[in-house]
């Protein structure tokens, strides 16, 4: 009897501490808000959420990021084709004769007819912008290679690794050095690299977000 007494406990242990390493935990407590201090809480840790994340954090704000799995990069870190844009420097250095009446176009068409043009202008008119922000975190864009559905050569990658060197994906690579600078933002309190100040980064993993608390609905309570 005492022997099965034992084997039970140890069997509902394990369960427990399963489900502690391995589910998301809910948050229950509110993240505070303070109005003397802007705050953004970023909901997922791909690479839209991480870049949110810094710029927030860079324009002085605290950042929560809340990530649903045990780490950092989701879908992005496993991206393998590169960042496509339009007038680059890169771009501008091959001599390309790309235009942004040609991306905007080639994208439509992938589309096939599912675009929304408002966005594909954002996407098409900002996407240099977007090699620039990356290149500030060290990231390797210097390779242009044509795709499939682009009429030019304007996905941006990495230079291969020398031999001997096993190859990353640039997804990983981009994730990596975005993860690395927040992670260090987070632990020396908002100091940016730079020197500039920053707000201050907060990481929580294995979390979902199950409601969004307005303030309205705290001040009636």
């Amino acid at each position: 009897m005492a022997s099965k007494i034992v084997f039970v406990f140890l069997v509902a242990l394990f369960s427990y501490l399963y489900l502690v390493m391995f589910s998301p935990m809910k948050i229950n407590t509110a993240i505070p808000f303070t109005p003397s201090t802007p705050s953004v809480i970023v909901v997922g840790g791909g690479a839209a959420g991480l870049s949110a994340a810094i710029e927030a954090h860079l324009a002085g704000a605290d950042v929560t990021i809340i990530e649903k799995e045990a780490r950092l990069g989701g879908n992005s870190a496993k991206a393998s084709s590169g960042i496509n844009a339009v007038d680059s420097s890169t771009q501008l250095h091959s001599n390309s004769h790309d235009s942004f009446k040609e991306f905007k176009e080639d994208t439509i068409k992938s589309g096939g007819g599912a675009c929304n043009e408002t966005l594909v202008n954002i996407l098409v008119q900002q996407s240099s912008s977007a090699i620039d922000f990356l290149r500030e975190y060290e990231v390797d864009l210097s390779v242009l290679s044509k795709c499939g559905g682009h009429s030019h050569p304007r996905t941006h990658r990495g230079r291969p690794p020398p031999p001997g060197q096993p190859a990353q994906n640039i997804g990983f690579i981009i994730m990596t050095k975005l993860i690395s600078y927040l992670e260090n933002q987070a632990k020396n309190n908002g100091t940016s690299t730079a020197g500039r100040r920053g707000g201050k980064i907060k990481i929580i993993k294995k979390a979902r977000v199950t409601r969004l608390i307005t303030l309205d609905e705290v001040k009636k309570d």
